[in-house]
């Protein structure tokens, strides 16, 4: 995972983040004019979001979002690293989820 160094900067009235130039080259979909949305999920932690240009509805949580989009990346890069259940996991799950009720979600628009 690439990672970027800048700093907390004034653009006018407002502050800014100011990040390294090779952020914006391998990341086209923050280019200059671009609309972004910042989520603070912890402390001193932001997961900043290109907006894209196509509509972004909101629905999908954005942390979640960004950990399986991790999860694919590091699979696709990493594939050894895959390793199949055992059965002595699968049954360790199952004493964790003993007794618990799992319910679907019936609020489904159609």
């Amino acid at each position: 995972m690439a990672s970027y160094t800048g700093s907390v900067t004034t653009s006018g009235n407002s502050r800014a983040l100011r990040v390294e130039k090779a952020f914006f080259q391998a990341n086209p979909e923050f280019a200059q004019q671009n609309k972004v949305v910042v989520y603070e999920i912890g402390p001193g932690t932001v997961l900043v979001k290109a907006i894209d240009a196509l509509g972004d509805d909101g629905e999908e949580d954005p942390v979640m979002a960004t950990f399986l989009s991790f999860l694919d990346n590091d699979i696709k890069n990493h594939p050894t690293r895959v390793t199949p259940l055992d059965e002595e996991l699968w049954a360790e799950i199952d004493k964790l989820v003993d007794g618990v009720k799992f319910v679907e979600d019936d609020n489904t628009d159609s």
